[in-house]
């Protein structure tokens, strides 16, 4: 078997589970999007990959933010979700392929793993309780961006000029390490219009 045959099946057998979800626009990455009632976008795509004797499925998930992003108005986004993560992944054997393993695997995948991550995480005032709590061990992401993001809307949101000034100082201090060089020009761009706000 080979990993373009998993992929087809991938493809065919995750379609009726994705659009049985309300999967049913296809997103620039080629990831399959359901926009909510209040403007965001949730989507997941699938990877596949070929190891010795299995090949591995793995989801990864999106969520845009309508609410946040909208106060980065005036920065050019560089991607076009506010978080991104790898969520799960199944194992599928190659020499004893069961078409009906790939099929359990996606829809535990879709209809546990991504619901329940969209259920806990899914809308603005979710994600703001998980990045601005200052339990760091629970936040959903290690991605400083969307950290970022997160932590200077949430204070604008709540007109709270004392958290924004912490959010961004926090921010500038992260930009003047050399780790942060992918993507320091970007975060100073938010920093700059969130401080317009102050």
């Amino acid at each position: 078997m080979k990993i373009s045959d998993l992929r087809k099946d991938v493809k065919l057998l995750s379609k009726p589970l994705l659009e049985g979800q309300g999967y049913v626009e296809t997103g620039e990455l080629g990831e399959h999007v359901k926009i909510t009632e209040w403007g965001d976008k949730h989507a997941i795509s699938f990877d596949e990959v070929r190891d010795k004797a299995s090949f591995s499925v793995s989801l990864r998930v999106f969520i845009y933010y309508k609410e946040i992003e909208d106060v980065f108005q005036a920065v050019e986004n560089r991607f076009p979700y506010t978080l991104n993560t790898l969520l799960s992944y199944g194992s599928v054997s190659i020499e004893n392929y069961d078409i009906q393993n790939t099929k359990d695997i996606l829809e535990k995948m879709i209809s546990k793993d991504a619901k329940e991550f969209f259920m806990q995480y899914g809308c603005t005032s979710l994600i703001s309780k998980n990045l601005c709590s200052s339990d760091y061990a629970a936040w959903v992401t290690e991605d400083k961006v969307t950290q970022i993001k997160v932590r200077i809307a949430s204070a604008i949101f709540e007109k709270d000029n004392s958290a924004l000034s912490e959010a961004i100082d926090s921010a500038r201090k992260y930009t003047s390490q050399p780790w942060s060089l992918p993507d320091r020009d970007y975060i100073n761009e938010l920093c700059t219009k969130a401080q317009a706000s102050i």
